[in-house]
């Protein structure tokens, strides 16, 4: 997406739009399959929502402001 006009996503969690430069970008791909990647948004509440507990984010992921 890099170079587009693309204003909003859709998080892969919640199914809700967010304004993409506010968006969490994930990128998944199978270990054997490197070369093959798919991108996927998410809010960052939805995010925080999603990962166990014990797994610590980066400041920058951490929403200040949860739904």
């Amino acid at each position: 997406m890099a170079g587009s006009n693309v204003i909003s996503v859709i998080c892969c969690f919640c199914g809700e739009p967010e304004i993409h430069g506010n968006a969490v970008l994930l990128r998944a791909s199978i270990l054997e399959m490197k070369d093959e990647v798919q991108e996927l948004f998410a809010h960052k509440t939805c995010l925080s929502k999603a990962l166990h507990p014990s797994i610590p984010l980066h400041p920058e992921l951490i929403d200040d402001h949860k739904i």
